[in-house]
């Protein structure tokens, strides 16, 4: 796949827009959390990283590990923060998090998980064909 060309800054790796549930531990919690496992989804996933959609407020620079529900895959990506759409303050219920895979994927591998989430393999342009 070539990278996306479109819009205010081109991306290094083509996003495809699949909604993932999963499940999100913190590896580096900070101080006064106890949590370390929570639910959310994942979406316009690419070999570079993901949006994560979840209910707390998780700062930049917060390594995680997504584990993909996905049995036969027994996929956990390990990723880090690197951007929030929460302003200080703000109800994290409706925050996304910009998320770097610390190992890129492999287009075998992101493949893989879109076609056991969706039921489809994207094309050659990235898009996931609707059934």
């Amino acid at each position: 796949m070539t990278p996306q060309e479109e819009g205010p800054e081109p991306r290094e790796y083509l996003r495809l827009p699949a909604m993932i549930p999963v499940r999100i531990g913190i590896i580096h919690a900070w101080q006064g959390s106890g949590l370390s496992s929570l639910l959310g989804s994942m979406s316009n996933v690419s070999r570079g990283g993901a949006e994560i959609h979840v209910r707390w407020a998780i700062p930049p620079r917060t390594e995680l590990r997504i584990s993909l529900p996905v049995s036969a895959l027994g996929q956990r990506l390990l990723a880090e923060v690197v951007w929030t759409s929460a302003s200080p303050g703000s109800n994290p219920a409706s925050a996304v998090y910009g998320v770097r895979w610390k190992e890129r994927l492999s287009q075998d591998l992101l493949d893989t998980i879109l076609l056991r989430q969706t039921g489809s393999a994207p094309d050659e342009t990235g898009a996931i064909p609707r059934t």
